[in-house]
């Protein structure tokens, strides 16, 4: 783990306003949904602007993108923030390890593109995981940070971080 990442989990943490862990079963998403329900509820009593309650929903959706490469429906997402201009979302999933590599070049060459608008357009056109991960930097505007951890030889535990700002 990094530096960089380790100093962000443990700010996520200690800054923490909602957290979901779940597991969707049959497809049934009712405590998701009540999550981003009671997460827009805090946002809005914290008097965050509506922009930044956009871009929190928005990307906790997108967040459902990583699901079906997941196992046992199991997931965490925590919504941080200690001041009303900047978020940050921890989301952690449990993840097939042959989507590992792709995820980690997709999110490496996003990094590297986030302040050159040409390569940025290119890097959604060229990656398949590109959809959710420039939805991602995209409302951020920052790179994302990660982590993962191999499991088994099925398996790794993967967590990111994504800093929203106004």
């Amino acid at each position: 783990m990094t530096e960089e990442f380790e100093n962000a989990k443990k700010w996520v943490e200690e800054n923490e306003i909602c957290r979901f862990e779940g597991k969707l079963q049959d497809g049934d998403d009712k405590e998701f949904k009540k999550f981003l329900a009671l997460t827009e509820r805090y946002l809005k009593q914290r008097g965050a602007e509506g922009a930044i309650q956009r871009k929190i929903f928005n990307l906790s959706i997108e967040l459902d993108y990583i699901e079906r490469h997941k196992r046992e429906n199991q997931r965490t997402i925590v919504i941080s923030g200690n001041n009303l201009q900047e978020y940050q979302i921890l989301a952690t999933y449990i993840l097939q390890s042959e989507v590992v590599k792709s995820i980690i070049e997709n999110i490496e060459y996003g990094n590297l593109c986030i302040n050159d608008v040409e390569k940025f357009r290119d890097y959604r056109k060229r990656y398949f995981f590109a959809g959710f991960l420039y939805i991602f930097l995209y409302c951020s505007n920052h790179k994302i940070l990660y982590h993962f951890e191999p499991i088994d030889s099925e398996y790794s535990y993967f967590s990111m971080i994504v800093t929203v700002k106004s």
